[in-house]
């Protein structure tokens, strides 16, 4: 099947709404029977769950069951960290996915760590709807400049394995209390100020340019295609049923070395 074909039905399906793959627990394949499933997590998490009140994720904050009692429950906890990923050219994606990567951890309820970790772009890329008070104001600013660089000078920043590596750029936000990290990334988009396109989350039915992912996201090196780094994620796009967790299983060499976990 052709890849843009691959990529339109994936759209329909990816992170659109990012809670669906936000723990490696999240949406588990439950018992048949709702009421086993109920009791499947009061187990797991101790708690107690009212499976007759309508979305209920007060219970510690961890489970929500529909009022319905359908057999899909989804765990509410956020993952310890987010990626989000941008593709610069729409009309002519390599879907590498780095050209500008950005990464998220919870500092307290209302204070969130961005991070700018690599920008695999030679265009003019401006960040914008960063939510929240920043520290250092990277909304409306140019990335290359914030790693030091001059627009022009045509570097690839953190996504080539041979060349040196650059400490991500950091910022705190102030955000509202409790906003999770991955509704704080899906109103950040870019402004390819080269070409004039903006580029955001995608609504249903689009090709997706920007992705968010739960976890400190192995992103693709510069040309690879995060198809061919990710084998799983395909059959993922074609039945979310199968290999749920296709970004746990990358090809090494496609792949750029893992340098933010601990940070």
């Amino acid at each position: 099947m052709n890849k843009s074909i691959l990529f339109a039905m994936l759209s329909i399906l990816i992170l659109t709404s990012c809670s669906k793959i936000a723990t490696l627990e999240n949406t588990p394949r439950l018992p048949s029977e709702a009421e086993e499933a109920i009791a499947y997590f009061e187990k797991k998490y101790d708690v107690k769950i009212d499976p007759n009140q309508d979305w209920n994720s007060t219970v510690s904050g961890q489970v929500k069951i529909p009022k319905n009692k359908a057999i899909e429950v989804e765990r509410v906890s956020e993952a310890e960290a987010y990626t989000m990923c941008f593709e610069d050219h729409p009309q002519t994606a390599d879907y590498d996915m780095n050209d500008i990567v950005l990464r998220t951890t919870r500092l307290s309820e209302d204070k969130i760590q961005l991070s700018i970790i690599a920008c695999g772009a030679h265009d003019a890329l401006v960040l914008g709807g960063i939510q929240g008070t920043e520290e250092k104001s990277f909304n409306g600013k140019e990335v290359h400049e914030l790693f030091g660089y001059q627009y022009g000078q045509k570097v690839f920043i953190n996504t080539e394995k041979n060349t040196a590596y650059k400490e991500p750029v950091t910022e705190i936000v102030t955000v509202e209390k409790n906003l999770r990290m991955d509704d704080f990334l899906k109103s950040i988009y870019i402004e390819n100020r080269t070409t004039g396109q903006t580029i955001k989350m995608p609504q249903k039915g689009e090709a997706p340019h920007a992705i968010i992912v739960p976890t400190s996201f192995r992103y693709p090196l510069e040309k690879k295609s995060i198809t061919d780094a990710y084998p799983d994620l395909l059959t993922w796009a074609v039945n979310m049923n199968k290999n749920k967790f296709w970004y746990l299983y990358w090809i090494d060499e496609l792949v750029y070395p893992d340098k933010f976990s601990d940070q």
